[in-house]
């Protein structure tokens, strides 16, 4: 039996700590999806989108953990230096060579750089555990600052789905996909 894959449990950056979550986390958690919950709507999936009460972040915080274990995606939480749930980066799909990164930042964190400096330490620690893995990026054509964080991290836009993602509304937006290659051996 392989091993699954794993990811580093702590990571800093000059201005946050990036760490796996923890059961005491629930309550930040709950408290960032019911501030954010209508910028989250779009993007986050029903379990989470969900949440209600801190039984419900308390078990999706089990699953999480059980996730993480497996190797099957990692729900990594971005905490500012004050201590304060800043938002929350993903690794996925660890998958033939490939996988896939992603950030939300809560609103009152945008624009001061995090994300790019939250996104930059996830996709070093990636390429330190796995070396040759190109990483994927994804985000609607309409989110300018997501496709904009994509390229300040060095992926390079590969193309567009026109109608690849169904919105809440029913609406289909057009979905961009960047790759990152492996760094240089």
């Amino acid at each position: 039996m392989t091993k699954p894959p794993t990811f580093p449990a702590r990571l800093e950056t000059a201005r946050l700590v990036l760490r796996r979550y923890a059961q005491e986390d629930a309550a930040q958690l709950l408290q960032m999806v019911e501030e954010e919950r209508s910028r989250l709507q779009e993007i986050l999936v029903d379990p989470v989108l969900n949440l209600q009460s801190m039984a419900d972040a308390a078990g999706l915080l089990v699953f999480l953990a059980k996730e993480w274990q497996d190797g099957r995606q990692f729900i990594i939480s971005l905490w500012d230096r004050g201590g304060a749930l800043a938002g929350e980066c993903y690794v996925s799909g660890v998958v033939n060579g490939e996988m896939e990164v992603g950030i939300f930042l809560r609103q009152r964190h945008e624009r001061s750089g995090l994300a790019e400096e939250a996104l930059n330490a996830c996709i070093k620690a990636v390429h330190a555990r796995w070396p040759s893995a190109r990483l994927n990026y994804r985000c609607d054509t309409d989110n300018a600052r997501s496709c904009a964080l994509a390229l300040r991290c060095g992926f390079q836009r590969q193309s567009t789905t026109a109608g690849g993602r169904r919105r809440r509304d029913g609406s289909m937006a057009d979905v961009v996909l960047y790759r990152l290659a492996p760094p240089a051996a």
